[in-house]
């Protein structure tokens, strides 16, 4: 995030590339030490975990504020454990812990080729409406405090939605309608977020 905010650009913010990974749009850098940079669709995932002091730091980035870097990532901040640890803890059950092995190992050979369009059934159609409409008002009432980053967050869950649905049904994910059901437990996710 320091080089993010102009470490070495004099002080200039340099996110456009962020900015852009995020929905995959058209970037080009036209640098004289590199040459042209074209990416026709980049694709960027970003996954920190950091001291509270570094994102409040990253928070009061007038640059990352104004130009929306801070609206596209979802943020966990859960309540410290300190004080109500236990010394001796479970082993994860075996169910849970082969289950997730096979999910990897399904995800893991998907193809890296050009993005497919994900669809929605008709009801999964609802559901991501009635998400829009009972958000919306609330983006002048209890969110209008995050009101950028909660102008973001349909997007969010329907992203995380199709992260599921691709978790579901692996490489034929494309060739199956996202359910309505699917797009419940996404906003579920997107409310603990919220």
């Amino acid at each position: 995030f320091n080089i993010l905010s102009g470490l070495y650009s004099g002080g200039i913010a340099n996110i456009d590339i962020f900015l852009k990974a995020y929905s995959g749009d058209y970037y080009q850098s036209d640098r004289m030490t590199r040459g042209r940079v074209i990416l026709a669709e980049p694709a960027l995932t970003v996954l920190l975990m950091v001291q509270p002091s570094v994102l409040e730091a990253i928070m009061r980035n007038n640059d990352f504020k104004g130009r929306g870097l801070v609206a596209r990532f979802l943020y966990a901040l859960p309540e410290s454990m300190v004080g109500h640890r236990s010394y001796d803890t479970g082993a994860i059950p075996e169910e849970f812990e082969r289950a997730y092995h096979d999910l990897i190992n399904q995800l893991l050979p998907l193809p890296d080729g050009p993005p497919r369009i994900l669809h929605l059934d008709t009801e999964a159609q609802d559901e991501a409406r009635k998400l829009f409409l009972d958000l919306e008002p609330r983006l002048k009432d209890d969110l209008e405090p995050i009101g950028d980053w909660a102008g973001k967050h349909h997007g969010r869950v329907m992203r995380i939605a199709a992260l599921l649905h691709i978790c579901d049904h692996g490489a034929e994910a494309a060739n199956i309608l996202i359910p309505g059901e699917t797009i419940r437990r996404a906003r579920t996710i997107g409310e603990y977020f919220i």
